[in-house]
């Protein structure tokens, strides 16, 4: 197998391995796949956490790489490799982007769904992975196809896996709250939240009614719950299923919501009624007035954010299982404070403007209160 020739992906471009031995085949068949950058440092400066989101490498099993930023492709590259060295060793020549013609040395280490790739910017391969001028080093994690679930009703289920994330907002973003302490979060267990907002269809098929002010379209939300109703419906699904639905904490909530973002809406600085169903008529940052509709919207109407949730932002209020109180300093798995008078609703309505509509937007009613801004998105842990 020796001399043999192979074009593989890489998330800094297309990749060929030359020579054939078991150890290149075996960290070809490693590398192959689609990775996101978690990390970019070079001369030591880290690029923005927004760019870094939108930013993945396609590693085909025939050798072709695809780099991409917000689904361009911006990068291609030939990268030769040699597992025998210590550290690893890699050539990478850059056959398209802003590199075009030109061959960097660097050192690479690849664990499971991490790797690690550190460039020179000059003519001395790196020796370690440590950030420093001249030097690029790339930090990658290979994106795994999210499991699915659809319950026995038809409502679908994407998991979420476990991470950390900055919750709340900067004190200088638009709209920020003093209830919007900026502190990090700690999820240490995998979920399935709901792809959707629950709707009338699926409420009716649970609980038997439909108690909706918006009515005649089909997969509208259902809305006009209280949080107490909420419970009951989670309760009945949960029966029927032999799963455990709830309603999402909080944290849990905001967490799906950025998607690995870190800007006020999980599209980025603003938002457009393009994207949510909001009071258009009220503009975010440099974004443009829009549409009012001044009614819900079917689920799904509008793009998902990049762990392919809908509606997030806008159309209908979402209860969450939390007391509404204030934020501790850095959690792990926070369940709100264990007493209060108001539960959170977080996302925002059609109603609202985009503001009330940001990421880390939060609001609190009665248990007991109910009203056609509010409806429900659920959850459930295995």
């Amino acid at each position: 197998m020796k001399n043999l020739l192979v074009v593989f992906s890489f998330i800094l471009g297309t990749v060929v391995v030359l020579a054939g031995d078991d150890a290149v085949l075996k960290d070809r068949k490693q590398m192959a796949g689609t990775w996101r950058v978690v990390s970019h440092e070079k001369d030591a400066k880290k690029a923005p956490d927004d760019k870094l989101a939108k930013t993945k490498s396609i590693f085909a099993e025939d050798g072709k790489v695809t780099v991409q930023e917000d689904g361009k492709t911006t990068i291609q590259a030939t990268h030769k490799i040699d597992p025998a060295k210590k550290p690893k060793q890699t050539d990478i020549a850059y056959t398209e982007g802003e590199l075009k013609g030109k061959t960097v040395l660097g050192i690479y280490e690849i664990e499971g769904n991490d790797m690690k790739i550190c460039y020179s910017l000059g003519k001395d391969r790196p020796t370690d992975f440590a950030p420093k001028a001249g030097r690029v080093v790339i930090i990658y994690k290979r994106e795994v196809p999210p499991k699915l679930f659809t319950s026995s009703i038809g409502m679908k289920f994407i998991g979420i896996a476990p991470g950390s994330f900055a919750m709340g907002s900067p004190e200088k973003e638009e709209g920020a709250t003093k209830a919007e302490t900026l502190h990090k979060v700690t999820l240490s267990k995998a979920f399935f939240m709901g792809i959707n907002t629950v709707t009338q269809e699926e409420w009716q098929a649970v609980m038997g009614n439909n108690p909706s002010f918006f009515k005649g379209e089909k997969n509208l939300p259902v809305e006009t719950v209280s949080w107490d109703d909420c419970q009951e419906f989670c309760k009945k699904l949960a029966l029927k299923d032999k799963k455990p639905y709830r309603l999402p904490t909080e944290a849990e909530w905001e967490y799906a919501c950025r998607a690995g973002t870190t800007t006020p809406f999980s599209f980025g600085d603003t938002l457009s009624t393009d994207q949510a169903n909001y009071n258009g008529e009220e503009v975010y940052g440099k974004g443009k007035k829009g549409i009012y509709r001044a009614f819900t919207t079917p689920v799904g109407s509008f793009p998902a954010n990049a762990w392919g949730l809908h509606d997030m932002h806008g159309n209908v209020w979402q209860w969450c299982q939390d007391w509404y109180g204030d934020y501790p300093k850095d959690a792990a798995d926070p369940q709100g404070p264990a007493t209060g008078q108001i539960r959170v609703v977080r996302g925002g309505a059609r109603y609202n403007g985009p503001a009330l509509c940001r990421s880390a937007s939060r609001q609190g009613y009665l248990p007991g209160y109910s009203s056609s801004y509010v409806g429900l998105r659920i959850c459930f842990t295995e």
